[in-house]
């Protein structure tokens, strides 16, 4: 039997052996950080995972229970996994396999006393606010050579819809915080994260926006380098902002999470969307959103000219951010973005150069044809791609995750096929070859829209981690009653707007009867409606892959136990790419510092 056939087979069966009830599917906390010592998930899942009716995942599926929260992952240089979860940043102890949680509220209330802990940001219609400290922010612990660790947190003190963004700093050799905020008029802010190649010895540079635009324009707004120094205590300073470009789209982490700067040596290469259209000699607009690159100088501390690389999607539009990586030899990789479109790839014709003209033509990655190399894929073009992951590996490949739209599933009884199925995918490169054809992690049973969240990291050995947390919109009535019994501490569900077909009046109340008689509905008799100021993500995972993508697994407690001892160089430990393996014998974790508390900072149990 074909693997395709298998899982449309597992598929049959598992829909047909649906729960009566939906109000008996558990649910997800985030009180489930515990210790390692139960088994964390109780059978493993086939590729790619498929999601069934009523939001059973990969808990009720395959009875996931992770002893952590599962979020973008760092790692220390000893390989030590960081996993933050909002206000708090969970880190293994190997000695005794529990999570321990560092709680950041008293580190930030050390520099803002009467800081009530408000994250929220508010609406002016009135709309339940949203969680500025959602997976759409990034949470990312980033560390340095060092050993020293940073993480970017926004803040609400205004009780309005103007949030602070600061920079936590903790500082190894010391085991204590500093709290650092950014100037006042930047609303997001981005850390340059963990590549393989980047530039770890000094304190990682922060992207940061002017505004953040969380309505419906596309509007250009001011973009911002900060590079920060490091004194002779260890501490830091944040020097005055460098202005990049004032018609920068957002720098929005829920679009994949990808680097849109990378450090090497003496260069930072910032690569950014803008929402000013291309025009061409005959006056016109060009479709796409255009893509640039600039280049800042850390000794001069001057900036090249932009450069422009060519245009997004067929359209300007923010999903269309881009991402950057470099590799060994120094050439810079750069994904321009796409909104259900294909995305493209670029290629720095020399080692750190950017130069106009020494790039090659970018080229569609990810689009096949219907047919027999493709039997997922059933509309016209196969290339709905959207939110770009992108990373690069110790031996020069490129690894990339991104939300698929692809036409696949049921025909509607008047033969229609415009249903598509949002799934995580997963596409590579390897180094001297051509990007292979896509391959699907994980698909949802909910048509329409879907986002993922995700984002792909490695550790220092090389293995790759992909997280991800589900959000459906769009729900049908089945679907809204199933959600709020799975999560009955959630507000009921608000509607925002009618997504409907012709046939639905506007504003009418949602109707159908759900995802288990849509298959056969026709398409113009269904509607849908938007619920996506209220619906949240739900049940993350992490996945984790040691052969490089070639097979994926969900992670568990075990995959971060180190066999004992580490080679040592120059007083440094030494990981070898592949010496990572599941641990009879655990290590003892050594001890932080035990230091007296600093007048500077807040000493609070850090990384």
């Amino acid at each position: 039997m074909s693997r395709t056939s298998l899982s449309a087979l597992v598929l049959l069966l598992l829909f047909v052996n649906l729960p009566q009830s939906v109000a008996e599917l558990p649910a997800v906390s985030r009180s489930e950080v515990r210790r390692a010592t139960s088994q964390e998930i109780s059978e493993p899942p086939i590729f790619p995972i498929i999601h069934q009716p009523y939001f059973r995942g990969e808990r009720e599926l395959f009875g996931y229970r992770p002893a952590f929260m599962p979020n973008m992952i760092s790692f220390d240089p000893e390989n030590s996994p960081y996993i933050r979860d909002q206000f708090r940043i969970q880190k293994l102890d190997r000695r005794t396999r529990i999570w321990r949680s560092i709680d950041l509220m008293p580190v930030i209330r050390s520099r803002y006393p009467a800081w009530n802990g408000d994250t929220q940001y508010r609406y002016d219609d009135g709309s339940r606010p949203r969680d500025i400290m959602s997976v759409g922010s990034d949470q990312r612990v980033v560390f340095d050579d060092r050993g020293d660790a940073y993480t970017i947190f926004p803040t609400n003190r205004w009780g309005g819809s103007v949030w602070e963004v600061l920079l936590l700093h903790w500082l190894h050799d010391q085991d204590r915080w500093e709290v650092h905020a950014l100037p006042s008029d930047l609303s997001y802010a981005l850390l340059e994260h963990y590549d393989a190649y980047n530039d770890k010895s000094r304190p990682p540079v922060i992207l940061a926006n002017s505004y953040y635009n969380d309505g419906d324009a596309i509007v250009g707004h001011e973009l911002f380098l900060i590079v920060p120094t490091r004194n002779s205590d260890g501490t830091l300073t944040l020097p005055a902002p460098v202005l990049l470009t004032d018609d920068a789209i957002h720098t929005y982490p829920g679009n994949g999470g990808s680097n849109l700067v990378i450090t090497r040596g003496r260069y930072s290469y910032i690569v950014w969307a803008a929402s000013q259209a291309v025009m061409s000699s005959g006056k016109s607009r060009v479709n796409g959103t255009p893509t640039y690159i600039i280049r800042y100088d850390h000794e001069t501390r001057g900036l090249s000219e932009p450069v422009f690389l060519g245009l997004g999607g067929t359209a300007i539009d923010d999903h269309n951010t881009p991402a950057i990586t470099i590799d060994r030899d120094g050439y810079l990789h750069v994904i321009l973005g796409a909104h259900h479109q294909s995305f493209l790839y670029t290629k720095s014709l020399r080692p750190h150069s950017i130069d106009r003209g020494g790039w090659s033509t970018p080229s569609r990655i990810g689009g096949t044809t219907p047919g027999p190399e493709d039997p997922e894929c059933i509309s016209d073009t196969c290339d709905g791609y959207t939110y770009v992951s992108l990373i690069a590996d110790q031996q020069n490949n490129l690894h990339l995750a991104a939300r698929w739209a692809g036409s696949i599933g049921p025909v509607y009884s008047d033969g229609s096929t415009s249903h598509y199925s949002a799934q995580l995918v997963y596409l590579r490169k390897k180094s001297g070859e051509d990007w292979e054809r896509r391959r699907s992690l994980v698909i949802p049973h909910h048509p329409t829209y879907s986002h993922w969240y995700q984002r792909i990291d490695s550790d220092r050995t090389g293995r790759l981690f992909l997280y991800y947390s589900y959000y459906a919109d769009r729900l049908y009535s089945e679907e809204v009653e199933a959600y709020q019994a799975k999560w009955p501490e959630e507000a009921p569900l608000r509607y925002h707007a009618n997504q409907s077909s012709t046939s639905c009046a506007a504003n009418s109340p949602c109707y159908t009867t759900g995802p288990t008689s849509m298959y056969t509905m026709p398409l113009s008799e269904r509607c849908e409606c938007s619920y996506y100021r209220s619906v949240k993500e739900h049940d993350p995972v992490l996945l984790i892959s040691d052969d490089g993508g070639d097979s994926w697994r969900i992670a568990v407690t075990n995959d971060f136990l180190i066999p004992d001892p580490l080679p040592s160089v120059g007083g440094r430990t030494v990981i070898p790419a592949g010496s990572i393996q599941r641990a009879s014998k655990v290590p003892k974790e050594p001890r932080l510092k035990n230091l007296p508390r600093s007048k500077r900072g807040q000493k609070s149990g850090g990384p």
